[in-house]
């Protein structure tokens, strides 16, 4: 018996343990199958008999993606002539011949470079009609044809069956162009054309899998890999089991579409260039060095999922293949590295073999000649490392093949560590920002395996021993001390703001395309009423316009002008259920013109906050977003403190003065999360960050303090003072405020490094709307979102500060994926070499049920 049918049989399911991912999916998939092309591993079968039409088919299949930027074949026919199903450029293509024996190309025009979630992808033949179409998690895709005609009858040749047909999956006959992937639940349909709502189904926003219950069709077949004897064993009535080449029992593990388990994120570049150097293989899961040998050469990876400040975490790694002294795992906050080599940086707690790297300070603990501080020898090649870590308090244990070493010490005198009691642990990663915890892998000339929770036999170098954690979860090579946990989807805490809660992200935060008539209208399919509604003209140059529901409809305020609020009778005239109603003013509804609306639900109607200290508030506060828009009036005084209402420490605080039009009082003055201390940022500029001590006479909003979770603080009165920007006396503000909410808002910083393989920034969700502003140089305020950019990669720019329209610039694109954003282009303005960046990004869904994207 299998061990996935044997350990593993339902993981997930209604009455499983853990069971929040079970409740909310109406199936389960409970494992994959690992495919490396490096091996390589394909499963192939030769039809002999007629199929069901040549002009009609469906695939279908879940896959995570692995390898990027490479041609790869999923699907590969032979017969008089040869085409299939592939990545090509990261875009999924359907390769074949016309009648001329002309190569014909059909690929989206999207491009697929998520490799931390799961995909669902279909192909759709329909050859008397002459299409093929491509659906990627439930959505058709737009496409382009090169190189010859669809309509042309020999294009359909890869689904005839009339004499012979070979099928291979994951690479061609050669077994070149191999995939590197993970893959689940492959269905073909043969002589069926099929919509996706017969494999899959939206719920709370998120596709999720459905089972398919009708035929396959004479040569059709279902492969769901649940069984590591039988991998090509065809489920389907037909039987139309594949042979199996290049993949063994080891290969079918239990990452899959409903529990996604993290692997090493071939995404993440940090301020150390983690993953200089290092090639990732085996579903992302071993690491290893480039010019292994060399003795010199850095590399690694960081988990594709943070640890849960909530939970905590147990996994385990093996080197395989090491010379010298130097390879490493451990728990790392990336922002916080300070050098090039990985191992000794603040912010980390690492173990390396023959030393513990402890926020930078080193403790020896033993080489071949005798015992150290941890009393324990040297680690050796194929020892397994375990690593538990308690979210909560950043401790963190190490222990080899079933005993955990000491707490560091000298002269050998410590005491064994127990992740259990929580006691004796190795070291506590140090972290002041709130910034997410990753396990790390970081190599010297070593290949290294690491395992999650979805693969105990690391790639077949060990046999499998089926060690699930206390929810029933994971397959580990040791127990896992009790109550820590894989680092999966399925022990993710349910977010407050998410598919199987009351509420999703777009209850709260909504993106709305319009075109102006210009007259009036009404625009619906915001899906709340809106307390604040941002609009910019697409088509011109027109200002930005904000609206909310504490100041008053028509009365409007720009974020590119110094000019103190209006009202405009003719702008946003109403706020509704599902929108807002406009009048005829160019700047909100010009006759053809193209508009983008951001909107935020705040908490309706506005009341008395009492919370601040000598200033009084009106405040309409969504706590459950951490969306807060308030009006006050300034006093004069230094000590006075402003209540928002959000009953958490804000991220991001942005005000304007409503009454003055010129001079510092005028200025949009903006304090970020990840902004240096006591520095603020001016919206109406492209300055740099400023210290609000010594520049801007008028101050500013002080630091935020994470004991504070009622006010902010305006910083006023300094010496020679003129003006005071966010509290002079009897001078009316409004002021936007933000507080971080796990899964749906994200508010801190990056280093830009300068190159078209730009920074990975995690943020736990995938982004529905992206703001993004360097803070130590001159530059532009820009903004993107899902809606003006449905597709990867996101190109359409929009400027805070400016007046522009819309426009794109292949040096500021970037990816939108399941667990943060991409930087995919080096303009300075999004990716200067060295730069810090501060950033505000809200989701579409968060990475326990996201999609990839």
């Amino acid at each position: 018996m299998s061990l996935i049918k044997g350990n593993h049989a339902g993981l997930g399911g209604s009455g499983a343990p853990g069971g929040s991912l079970g409740s909310f999916y109406s199936r389960t998939i409970d494992q994959s199958i690992r495919v490396e092309r490096g091996d390589p591993g394909r499963l192939d079968i030769s039809f002999s008999g007629d199929g069901d039409s040549q002009a009609l088919g469906t695939f279908s299949w879940w896959m995570k993606r692995t390898e990027l930027g490479r041609s790869q074949s999923n699907v590969w026919f032979e017969q008089s002539g040869y085409g299939g199903i592939q990545f090509r450029s990261d875009k999924l293509a359907v390769n074949s011949f016309d009648s001329s024996n002309t190569q014909v190309i059909v690929q989206t025009d999207a491009v697929f470079r998520d490799s931390s979630s799961w995909y669902h992808f279909m192909v759709r033949v329909n050859g008397t009609a002459g299409t093929i179409q491509f659906y990627i998690n439930g959505v058709e895709q737009a496409q382009t044809v090169t190189n010859g005609s669809l309509a042309s009858s020999r294009s359909w040749d890869f689904l005839s069956h009339d004499s012979r047909r070979d099928f291979y999956l994951f690479s061609n006959s050669n077994g070149s162009n191999g995939t590197s992937a993970l893959f689940a639940e492959f269905h073909f349909l043969d002589g069926l054309s099929y919509d996706p709502s017969y494999f899959g189904e939206t719920k709370d926003g998120v596709w999720i899998p459905k089972a398919y219950s009708g035929s396959h069709g004479t040569n059709g077949f279902y492969l769901p890999f649940d069984d590591s004897s039988a991998i090509g064993d065809d489920e389907s009535a037909n039987t139309n089991d594949f042979s199996v080449n290049g993949l063994t029992a080891s290969d079918v593990v239990l990452d899959s579409p409903t529990n996604n388990f993290a692997t090493l994120n071939p995404l993440a570049e940090d301020d150390v260039n983690i993953k200089s150097g290092a090639v990732l293989s085996e579903g992302n899961l071993v690491t290893a060095t480039a010019g292994f040998g060399s003795g010199s050469a850095w590399g690694g990876g960081q988990s594709t999922l943070a640890i849960p400040t909530d939970k905590k975490i147990y996994c385990e790694v093996l080197c395989s293949n090491q010379e010298g002294n130097y390879w490493g795992a451990g728990v790392s906050i990336p922002e916080l590295n300070a050098n090039n080599t990985g191992v000794s940086n603040t912010g980390q707690i690492s173990v390396y073999n023959r030393a513990a790297m402890v926020n930078g300070v080193e403790t020896d603990y033993g080489s071949s000649a005798g015992l150290g501080g941890l009393g324990v020898s040297k680690l050796a090649v194929d020892d397994i490392l375990q690593i538990a870590v308690d979210g909560a308090t950043g401790k963190v244990w190490f222990g080899r093949n079933g005993t955990y070493f000491k707490s560091p010490s000298t002269n050998n005198s410590g005491t064994t560590g127990d992740p259990a009691a929580g006691s004796n642990e190795i070291g506590t990663v140090t972290n002041t920002d709130g910034k997410p915890l990753f396990i790390v892998i970081i190599g010297g000339s070593a290949t290294c395996h690491i395992n999650f929770g979805a693969d105990s036999s690391f790639a077949g170098r060990k046999t499998a021993q089926g060690n699930a954690d206390g929810e029933g979860f994971g397959d580990f090579y040791y127990t896992p001390p009790t109550g820590y946990l894989a680092l999966c989807s399925s022990n993710m805490s349910d977010p407050a703001i998410g598919p199987g809660q009351s509420s999703q992200a777009d209850d709260h935060f909504n993106t709305v395309l319009y075109t102006g008539n210009g007259s009036t209208q009404n625009i619906t399919g915001v899906g709340f009423q809106p307390d604040w509604t941002w609009i910019k003209n697409r088509a011109a140059t027109d200002a930005h316009a904000l609206t909310d529901s504490v100041r008053g409809v028509t009365k409007e305020i720009q974020t590119n002008a110094l000019s103190a609020e209006s009202t405009n009778a003719d702008g946003l005239t109403a706020f509704g259920a599902d929108g807002f109603s406009l009048g005829d003013d160019d700047i909100y509804n010009t006759n053809t013109e193209t508009y983008v609306s951001w909107n935020w639900k705040g908490g309706g109607s506005a009341s008395t906050n009492t919370d601040g200290s000598g200033i009084d508030s009106s405040v309409s506060a969504n706590a459950t977003a951490g969306i807060s828009i308030l009006t006050y009036t300034g006093t004069g005084n230094t000590s006075h403190t402003i209540g928002h209402g959000l009953g958490k420490t804000p991220a991001f605080v942005m005000s304007k003065s409503r009454d003055t039009g010129s001079g510092g009082g005028s200025y949009w003055f903006i304090k970020w999360n990840g902004q240096t201390s006591n520095n603020n940022l001016l919206l109406n500029f492209t300055d740099a960050q400023t210290n609000i001590a010594t520049n801007y006479a008028g101050g500013g909003w002080s630091d935020f303090d994470s004991s504070n979770t009622t006010t902010i603080v305006p910083r006023i009165g300094y010496t020679g003072s003129s003006v005071d920007s966010v509290n002079k006396s009897g001078e009316d503000y409004v002021a936007y405020v933000f507080a971080q909410v796990e899964g749906f808002s994200a508010m801190g910083s990056f280093k830009g490094n300068g190159a078209d393989d730009g920074p990975f920034v995690y943020t736990g969700f995938r982004p529905a709307w992206l703001w993004i502003k360097r803070v130590d140089a001159a530059n532009d305020w820009h903004m993107m979102d899902d809606h003006r950019n449905p597709i990867n990669v996101m190109d359409g720019l929009l400027f805070a500060n400016l007046t522009n329209g819309e426009t794109s610039d292949a040096a500021y694109n970037r990816d939108f994926v399941s667990n943060g954003f991409k930087i995919r282009g080096s303009e300075a303005y999004v990716n200067a070499s060295g730069g810090t960046f501060v950033y505000m990004a809200f989701a579409h869904s968060p990475l326990k049920f996201a999609n990839a994207f």
